[in-house]
């Protein structure tokens, strides 16, 4: 997972909206959004059995990106991560295995320790709470709460200078003001613009970011990696997942409720 973008208590129909890209191989094997387990869904990794994208049934919605891609080196074996660890896919999963976010990321603080996992950061939400997890590393994950507002969380820690959370930020920036009926279309919009921020290429080389400007596009096109498919989360009254399971744009998103 390569994007997410968190709106926490701001529309004011839809308490908890996600919207989410998932970067990756082109080749690499997944399955789509389904049933993972009673009450949780979310796409699966074929290769390393885990998702990038969990929701449950009372609303709990958690999201992975991979970190930090900033600090690897095309050279290293598979860009740096370390095969002998757990899958960061686990991840989201255990995360939603809970009724609220907020008992989520106390189990997670007691049983889950970052040095098992390659780095990674998630976004883990309820209608009422939202929290960001940083694992990049130690004993312990960085458990922060979130203030209600707008979070965008790609391949860099939350608060790096990115020019990619910026641009997709901005394109939501009035999201409290969209219809409902129109929520899934316009974010499916945002979650399809290949436009690459005039800045990326600037912020690439005053941070030593090895990776061509194509990656701060919302969708990735970048020879063999690129953006694999979509999901929106929205969860009010109801919980619905919709999916495209190809690259936003190419697609329909289809819905799957959870009741």
């Amino acid at each position: 997972m390569c994007l997410v973008i968190l709106a926490s208590r701001v529309h004011r129909e839809v308490p908890l909206i996600v919207a989410v890209n998932r970067d990756e191989l082109l080749t690499r094997p997944a399955e789509p959004v389904h049933e993972l387990e009673p009450g949780i869904v979310g796409g699966r990794d074929v290769l390393a059995g885990g998702t990038w994208l969990a929701a449950n049934r009372n609303g709990v919605v958690a999201a992975l990106t991979n970190q930090p891609l900033a600090t690897k080196r095309p050279n290293t074996p598979q860009g740096g991560r370390d095969a002998s660890k757990r899958s960061r896919g686990e991840l989201p999963l255990a995360l939603a295995r809970h009724p609220t976010a907020e008992l989520a990321v106390r189990a997670f603080a007691e049983r889950i320790t970052p040095r098992d996992y390659n780095p990674c950061a998630l976004l883990v939400a309820d209608a009422v709470r939202v929290f960001y997890i940083g694992m990049l590393g130690g004993e312990r994950p960085d458990i922060r709460p979130l203030p209600a507002g707008i979070h965008v969380l790609e391949n860099r820690p939350l608060e790096a200078i990115s020019p990619k959370a910026d641009r997709a930020r901005s394109a939501v920036a009035d999201l409290a003001r969209w219809p409902r009926a129109e929520l899934v279309h316009r974010l499916g919009a945002v979650l399809a613009d290949r436009t690459i921020p005039a800045d990326a290429e600037s912020v690439h080389a005053a941070t030593g970011d090895w990776r061509p400007p194509e990656v701060e596009a919302a969708f990735v096109v970048a020879g063999p990696y690129g953006t694999r498919t979509s999901n929106i989360v929205l969860a009010a009254e109801t919980v619905t997942v919709y999916a495209t399971n190809a690259p936003p744009g190419t697609a329909p998103f289809v819905a799957l409720p959870l009741s």
